[in-house]
């Protein structure tokens, strides 16, 4: 029992526990490294369309649509990382962020956040940053067109989900 496996971003430990049924035996837990909460930003354009990025999970080994997302950095509030994701994975500055919520998995901590991009504002490519990270290709879409996906299952990215969720619940979309 302790720690299994460590890096910048996850530290994963092998515990002890009592299980429901009274037997002891073992469970994995995963933790980012920092404390704080890592981020994921859902970008809505001024003509009301959302942008999604095709990203390769390699856990999943297998490419899904999601939302700039990303693990805090020493120090770093959750608006600030929405902010820096936002700039990595789709080359968007300065921009602000408004936060939608928060999910808890698998004892990780995330804060959902709404970007408001302005007009003109996406770069014409993906930076090599971007691409470096897996992502491959961006796609806007109506808030109408995301749930006929969502409801096609083509959506299956818990952040983009949980994103919109918050955003249709407050009635952003």
């Amino acid at each position: 029992m302790g720690v299994v496996y460590e890096d910048q971003y996850i530290l994963l430990v092998r515990d002890t526990v009592r299980f429901r049924d009274g037997q002891v035996g073992a469970y994995i837990r995963e933790f980012d490294t920092d404390p704080g909460a890592g981020a994921a930003v859902l970008p809505l354009l001024p003509d009301g369309r959302l942008l999604l990025i095709r990203h390769f999970r390699h856990g999943l080994r297998d490419w899904q649509w999601e939302i700039p997302r990303g693990f805090s950095e020493a120090g770093a509030d959750g608006a600030t990382t929405a902010a820096r994701e936002l700039a990595e994975e789709i080359g968007v500055d300065g921009v602000r962020v408004e936060p939608l919520g928060r999910i808890a998995a698998d004892g990780a901590r995330t804060e959902i956040f709404l970007a408001r991009l302005a007009a003109g504002s996406l770069p014409a490519a993906l930076s090599w940053e971007a691409c470096s990270e897996g992502i491959d290709e961006r796609r806007l879409c109506t808030p109408a067109e995301l749930a006929g996906l969502i409801a096609a299952g083509e959506i299956t990215d818990e952040f983009l989900l949980a994103a919109w969720a918050f955003a249709t619940a407050k009635g952003v979309l």
